[in-house]
């Protein structure tokens, strides 16, 4: 089934740019970080770096953005983790794991 998903990833993240983004610049903040959220398997994170880059043209703001980070929220209900990774600027160049410190 997923073999057939639409190609939808560029539409997503303009949107998700077109409606962050400015609230995230017309915040007071030392360094600005963009989150986003990602609870699928489909993607990858090499493929939205990617699209956020051919995008950058459409979002000359980018410029103005330290990082973008993508939480992976795919194994958090099963496994208890969460993954944050950096993708922007510069590709994939940061990651780490969150468990789930409730059951301590």
């Amino acid at each position: 089934m997923r073999s057939h998903m639409p190609e939808t990833l560029a539409g997503v993240l303009r949107k998700a740019l077109h409606d962050k983004l400015s609230k995230l610049l017309h915040t007071p903040a030392e360094s600005r970080i963009l989150l986003l959220e990602k609870d699928n398997l489909p993607r990858g994170y090499v493929e939205i770096a990617q699209t956020i880059e051919s995008l950058q043209p459409e979002f000359r703001d980018l410029s103005k953005v330290d990082a973008i980070w993508v939480v992976n929220t795919v194994a958090w209900e099963l496994e208890g983790v969460v993954w944050f990774l950096k993708i922007w600027p510069g590709g994939v160049t940061a990651r780490f794991r969150v468990p789930d410190q409730s059951a301590d």
